[in-house]
């Protein structure tokens, strides 16, 4: 995973890890160590990107996420707390084939898991509040139990939790199904309220068509006598660019979707979309986060040694010009000095 953060980090191709050169290196680093191909890599650097992507995903559900982490923990960390847990579900008649379990921090698909099976044991919780080993624990924790506030926020978000964050392609297709069939409803219901037979659709056409050849004359004109002056410098034509002509296909609100392209290498260019996505937005969120420190105490050291240095330049240069000022004054000095002493003999 570290040759991954490398390769996203340096933004290198794939074929890096695979230069003869590098495996030298990494030979004088650790003879015992097999550097990875290309493909380990790229999976490698998939992996990091959706774990660092669900983790972004759980941040915002965290505070919801932490009281039910520890009445989890209640129930796991002991066997007598376990049987309590058992008499629950017998006398609220649920079935617990399903265990619950704990997150692990290395493992974004374990707090998944943890939430999925302990929002089916709801009830079996909200049972075990007013025990006073159970609301004890909570209280040396400084926390509370789970509320229904929290159950039904977590049920809300781990509802698309799973879909958006590793089949978000199926999350898309069914949003924009959902969209299209209620845009579609809307247009058949202002169509029943407000029918219009096919002369009002022609006259309202006509006058759209009216309307936007008067506009496109108008703007036309306006801009005109700006563009036909020829008699302007260069250097004006420069600063005031022409009018854009005015044409129906024209759409200002598109002018940055057409200028605005990320310019991508040959190799970026040659990888996948998901692949180029996966690259950028983790390069972002690695540069972002506490694993790569901006200076390190040995750059931190250099810097001041070349302050200190600079600083002791400008004093022996303010030194030296300071000399060089007094040897021009003192002929002077000394031509006043002997006169003064003629003038006393």
């Amino acid at each position: 995973m570290a040759c991954a953060e490398y390769i996203v980090c340096g933004e290198l191709p794939f074929r890096h890890v695979e230069n003869v050169a590098f495996k030298a290196f990494y030979f004088k680093l650790q003879p015992k160590f097999k550097p990875p191909s290309r493909t380990p890599v790229a999976r490698d650097c998939y992996q990091l990107y959706l774990d660092m992507k669900t983790k972004l995903c759980l941040k915002e559900i965290e505070k919801f996420v932490a009281s039910i982490r520890l009445a989890c923990k209640f129930v796991q960390s002991s066997t007598v707390r376990q049987q309590l847990f058992e008499e629950c579900c017998e006398r609220g008649r649920i079935e617990t084939k399903a265990l619950l379990c704990l997150d692990v921090a290395t493992r974004w698909n374990s707090t998944y898991l943890m939430l999925d099976t302990a929002i089916r044991f709801q009830k079996v919780f909200d049972r075990m509040v007013g025990d006073g080993n159970y609301d004890n624990y909570f209280i040396e924790e400084d926390q509370q139990p789970p509320t229904d506030d929290d159950w039904e926020q977590v049920q809300v978000q781990i509802r698309h939790f799973y879909a958006k964050c590793r089949k978000p392609q199926d999350y898309i297709e069914a949003l924009c199904q959902k969209i299209e069939k209620l845009l579609k409803d809307l247009f058949s219901l202002y169509n029943k309220e407000n029918p219009q037979s096919s002369n009002d659709k022609q006259n309202t056409q006509s006058a759209l068509v009216e309307v936007e050849e008067q506009e496109s004359d108008l703007f036309a004109e306006y801009a005109d006598p700006e563009d036909s002056s020829s008699s302007k410098h260069e250097v004006d034509k420069y600063l005031n660019d022409s009018y854009e002509p005015y044409t129906r296909q024209f759409d200002i609100l598109s002018l940055w979707r057409l200028n605005g392209h990320k310019i991508l290498d040959s190799f970026r260019s040659s990888l996948h979309p998901r692949m180029v996505e996966t690259l950028m937005c983790f390069h972002d969120w690695l540069l972002a986060s506490s694993l790569l420190p901006i200076m390190d105490e040995e750059y931190r050291e250099e810097l001041d040694n070349l302050l200190h240095s600079q600083k002791i330049l400008a004093e022996m240069e303010a030194m030296s010009i300071g000399s060089h000022s007094l040897g021009e004054q003192l002929p002077s000095i000394i031509s006043e000095g002997d006169d003064s002493e003629g003038d006393s003999d």
